[in-house]
């Protein structure tokens, strides 16, 4: 059995690979793939939704191996709708923003959550990363209540900064260091720093070499 996660940024050698291992003259196909079309952000590397039109290309007709086989038919499909983990008016924006997109899979599809509507989204424009770091703090500054030599009226723990890379962190650590605010980064290694990957990444230079 295969399962294959986050398929919206497959590009297609990694489809042609999941064939070559689903695909097998002595086993039947059990390969699922887990993604979310509308959230391909790795298009510069060749991913897009359309890996999951080629999914079901693919393993609608017969496999390689067995070009004489009856095709099984476009792959079953279930879409996951209902998020657990986000606010409504964060689902809102999200699928007014998406709604935009020139080219979608399944362009009827929308979220939706049974969560309250939570606290209105709000968009802060900046000129560059440090600009960032000036607004990120001072609205820290607001939900703490520190203000002056006051002390503040809720812990600093209570604030977290979520980030999309590590370089990312670097204006907003200096900023927080510049206003004497408490902070910890918290993190693991990079993908490519893990014991395994090294492993995997020599091997291959090893091969290739």
């Amino acid at each position: 059995y295969h399962l294959v996660d986050e398929f919206q940024d497959a590009n297609v050698p990694q489809i042609e690979l999941v064939e070559l291992l689903g695909r097998t003259p002595d086993r039947p196909d059990n390969v699922m793939v887990v993604g979310d079309d509308d959230q391909s952000i790795y298009r510069f590397r060749g991913a897009s939704y359309a890996a999951f039109a080629e999914f079901d290309r693919r393993f609608s007709v017969p496999p390689v191996h067995d070009p004489h086989a009856p095709p099984s038919g476009p792959p079953t499909r279930r879409r996951l709708e209902e998020n657990h983990r986000s606010s409504g008016h964060v689902l809102a924006a999200a699928n007014r923003l998406i709604a935009r997109n020139a080219m979608r899979f399944e362009p009827d599809k929308r979220l939706l959550t049974r969560s309250a509507d939570g606290d209105p989204v709000t968009v802060v424009v900046s000129a560059g990363p440090a600009d960032e770091a000036v607004a990120i703090v001072d609205r820290i500054r607001e939900l703490v209540g520190a203000v002056g030599d006051a002390a503040p009226a809720r812990p600093w723990s209570d604030v977290a900064i979520l980030y999309r890379k590590h370089r990312h962190r670097e204006a907003i650590v200096a900023r927080l260091r510049d206003e004497d605010i408490p902070y910890t980064v918290v993190g693991g290694l990079s993908l490519f720093e893990t014991p395994e990957i090294r492993d995997l990444e020599q091997t291959l230079r090893a091969i290739a070499d």
